[in-house]
């Protein structure tokens, strides 16, 4: 047991960062890859391709091989390993073996082999081993050597299938087709009827790919015969009434394959009356309607329980309680790009849309259309959190998750169960095991639908969304995790979290029914507990949201983090916690039983990134273009201009970089793709950089707090407060613009950079009609709750005209740039104040006495400095 437990301990890290595990399969890849092809040498070639035995076509080994130091015995060892290295094999060592190699391996590396290697006989050979393995492979067969016979022997051939190895360690089975049908590699000139039988007889979908001209009437009634499905492969401008009338004869479930134009409520409600199984859900509106006129449709089967309601036992004094806010801003610095986070529970569907009796479609259509006026009310994509209780019965949480998950509006959806959830469509009974009914759900969710149990959801390095399960979380050592969080983006914590610790309301009280008693509650409980007090440590100072059904003091017995946001239902009573050492809870979004209207309220959080140089020391670097651009990448830093030849320099101290580029005798700074010259050695900047650093932000930031202050007015009124440069965004329209030379705000509309449309004051912008997006979908403006703001003398900046109520104003059209010229300029300097990194420099910051009052004359001096462009 203890050997097993101890395996266990390096699978973290080895999923996560297997170029650090030597023990890893993929670690001679990424060893490889991290260093330059320059640094290798004969003997590290040799060893990696050697001990390389990874089957997976991303991680190729000879990829990242510096082909001077490749022989012929190496590449053949790379490619009976995996065909696919045949394309990274110097053309003067590739021979006919190492082709014959390659294809056996993997039939599709046909693709890679040299042209003079397909010709003559041994070329058709080849060809014809390929094909034989792997019908698809006959895309990448010469037209001269395709023939009938080629075909049938292509469209005969099994499916390829091959094992390949995953990052996590898991393997899985696949067969790669890139594409429908092999027919679509076959001239219209060897095609016959027996051909494209045996094509549809394998593959029914190749249909598609039949030439029009073999599609006569009698040929599509004869595909119909064959199998009546068929029909759902024939195009639409082939599809005539007899055809569609005989597929429908013949099979009835053939109505849900026809397009749209082809249902005809006559045809619908024959299909349906021949089988009762066929779902409605899918006709069209009206159609559904004159069926359930006609038919007597079966009422959807579930029961609805008397909700068992709870003690009110929160336990802590609510700093805060608002049950209207809908946008809580808790990031820590309001002013940055930020993450929006959506959250609701306990919907309880039985009771808030009155579905008992109704037929499934109608009970469908309910769903869809609340759930269609609960998204409308946001403008904003971001994250979704649902914190259980949507429904005691699973279909129609299925239901659920299946109809909000299509809406683009959501990043990425998470869920927890709630005990509700757990009734299992009846309390009063228990069908099946906890686990099973967990298991179910995880199966039946849909593919964007995330449900946590005990599990740890990390973005990776921002970009590697990885699910942690309470197995590897309990096995793996802090110091693991920690190296994983530290080095993740975004962290969610999920759970039930159960009431083990709530000694008025646990399942002693019926909160789950007759699945979960009062052991397997204090049990799940303590499972929680658990898995949250090992991710405390690994990630106490930083943000983690911890998302349950239940509240926290049913699930924990010591101190939330100061440092982490808690969400939850259950109770019903609405409210939002800030404690005064920062933690939050946010709890104000539980529907409930009542009917009500629906709303999605949701919090702002500031977005994170990874930086890789961040375990750097104080110093200065050389580093790869690569590794440059790969830096700015992570931070969501795009760079415009391609970098120049020449050796790229990183100077690091204090958390602050200043990036260089040394070409001949020349130095210069790179802002992204730009440089800029510059006239000290490398030792002036790297000795000046601290300093310069703090002069900078001294004379920035009495104007950067000004920002700051727009950005939290725009937020209060339901805008973004996104701040770039000297602008804050409203919308994406919509903007204020702070001047940096005369500290003049300035309100405008902008389609793109020269169009914009300046209005004299807030308050004219809002009230404008030409930007619909400050006219929330739901039918409120944010015109509305600006006033309401003034009213209450709660913004700061935006409030230059409180006393005016009806005023008219009529904006001044300006086509020019003069707004984007400064702030091009602060947008350099913001990357100080959100990165710590130095983009342009001025020696007037290092040999003058700054007060604030220099702040725009330094500012326009950043205009003469001496610049170059690629």
């Amino acid at each position: 047991m203890e050997s097993s437990i101890n395996q266990q301990k390096g699978l973290l890290l080895q999923t996560f960062i297997p170029k650090m595990c030597p023990t890893s399969p993929f670690y001679w890849y990424f060893y490889c890859k991290e260093i330059e092809k320059s640094k290798q040498t004969p003997s590290l070639v040799q060893k990696a391709i050697r001990q390389y035995k990874v089957q997976n076509d991303r991680y190729l080994i000879l990829e990242v091989i510096a082909e001077e130091h490749l022989t012929y015995p190496l590449c053949e060892t790379a490619i009976e390993n995996n065909g696919m290295n045949l394309q990274y094999v110097p053309i003067e060592l590739i021979d006919r073996n190492l082709c014959e190699l390659a294809v056996k391996n993997d039939p599709l590396s046909l693709e890679y082999v040299p042209k003079k290697f397909l010709r003559g006989k041994k070329g058709k050979e080849l060809c014809e081993l390929a094909i034989s393995l792997d019908g698809f492979a006959i895309e990448f067969v010469p037209p001269r050597f395709l023939t009938s016979d080629l075909v049938y022997t292509s469209l005969k051939a099994p499916l390829f299938y091959r094992t390949i190895d995953e990052l996590d360690g898991t393997q899985k089975k696949v067969c790669r087709i890139e594409h429908d049908s092999i027919l679509e590699f076959v001239p219209k000139e060897l095609l016959t009827k027996d051909l494209i039988d045996l094509s549809i007889t394998t593959d029914p979908k190749s249909i598609r790919d039949i030439p029009d001209e073999f599609l006569s009437k009698e040929y599509c009634l004869y595909l119909i015969e064959k199998n009546s499905l068929n029909i759902q492969f024939l195009s639409g401008y082939v599809l005539d009434r007899k055809i569609v009338d005989r597929a429908l004869k013949k099979e009835p479930k053939t109505i849900l394959y026809l397009p749209e134009n082809q249902l005809t409520k006559k045809r619908c409600l024959m299909a349906v009356r021949r089988d009762s199984t066929i779902s409605i859900e899918k006709f069209p509106k009206d159609i559904q309607d004159y069926i359930a006129e006609n038919i007597s449709l079966p009422p959807m089967i579930f029961e609805v329980h008397q909700p068992i309601y709870g003690l009110d036992d929160l336990g802590n004094e609510l700093i805060q309680r608002d049950d209207d806010q809908q946008i809580h801003d808790l990031s820590i610095q309001p002013s940055r790009a930020n993450r929006v986070i959506y959250y609701i529970s306990d919907l309880h569907l039985e009771h808030q849309l009155k579905l008992e009796g109704l037929p499934q479609y109608q009970v469908q259509r309910r769903i869809k259309e609340r759930i269609q006026n609960l998204v409308s009310s946001c403008n904003r994509k971001g994250i979704l959190l649902v914190g259980g209780d949507v429904a005691d019965n699973e279909e129609l949480a299925i239901m659920f998750y299946k109809s909000i998950s299509t809406y683009a509006l959501f990043t990425k959806i998470f869920t927890v169960l709630g005990n509700h959830e757990l009734w299992d469509g009846n309390p009063l009974s228990r069908t099946r095991s906890l686990q099973t009914i967990i298991n179910d759900y995880r199966e039946k969710m849909p593919a964007s639908v995330t449900l946590l149990e005990n599990d740890l959801y990390v973005a990776y390095k921002g970009r590697n969304d990885r699910i942690i399960g309470e197995t590897i979380l309990n096995q793996c050592t802090v110091e693991e995790l920690k190296q994983v969080c530290h080095d993740s983006t975004f962290l969610l914590l999920g759970g039930i979290g159960f009431t083990g610790k709530n000694v008025f309301m646990n399942a002693n009280n019926g909160l789950y029914g007759c699945n979960v008693n009062i052991e397997e509650d204090l049990q799940r409980t303590e499972r929680f507990q658990k898995v949250y007090e090992k991710v405390k440590l690994a990630a106490e100072d930083i943000q983690v949201i911890v998302l349950t059904h239940t509240p926290v003091q049913d699930w924990l017995s010591s101190d939330i983090n100061e440092n982490w946001i808690y969400v939850n239902g259950h109770t019903h009573h609405n409210a939002i916690e800030i404690h005064p050492d920062g933690a939050k809870i946010v709890s104000d979004n539980q529907i409930g039983y009542k009917p009500k209207q629906w709303q999605l309220k949701s919090f702002l959080t500031e977005e994170t990134y990874y930086d890789i140089f961040k375990d750097y020391k104080d110093g200065i670097y050389p580093i790869s273009l690569q590794e440059y651009l790969a830096f700015n990448s992570y931070l969501g830093i795009s760079c415009q201009k391609q970098v120049d030849d020449g050796n790229i320099i990183m100077l690091k101290r204090n958390e602050i970089y200043l990036f260089l580029l040394k070409k001949e005798d020349r130095l210069y700074l790179l802002e992204g793709g730009i440089k800029y010259t510059l006239v000290h050695d490398l030792q002036y900047y790297y000795d000046n950089l601290p300093i310069y650093y703090e002069r900078l932000i001294q004379v920035i930031q009495p104007y950067r707090n000004q920002l700051d202050l727009i950005s939290k007015d725009i937020r209060k009124i339901g805008g973004s407060g996104t701040i770039h440069g000297c602008i804050v965004d409203i919308d994406f329209y919509n903007h204020v613009f702070l001047n940096p030379f005369d500290g003049k705000w300035t309100p405008y509309y902008a389609t793109d950079t020269t169009n914009k449309i300046i209005y004299p004051s807030i308050r004219s912008l809002l009230e404008q009609e030409k930007p619909n997006s400050l006219i929330y979908s739901d039918g409120s403006l944010m015109i509305d709750n600006y006033q309401n703001l003034i009213k209450k003398e709660a913004l700061v900046v935006l409030n230059d005209d409180q006393n005016k109520c009806f005023d008219v104003q009529i904006p001044t059209t300006v086509l020019d740039r003069d707004i984007y010229k400064p702030s091009r300029i602060m947008k350099v300097y913001q990357y100080a104040f959100d990165y710590k990194i130095i983009r342009i420099w001025n020696d007037s910051l290092l040999t003058k006495t700054l007060s604030t009052s220099s702040n725009s004359s330094a500012l326009q001096n950043e205009t003469k400095v001496s610049k170059e462009r690629k």
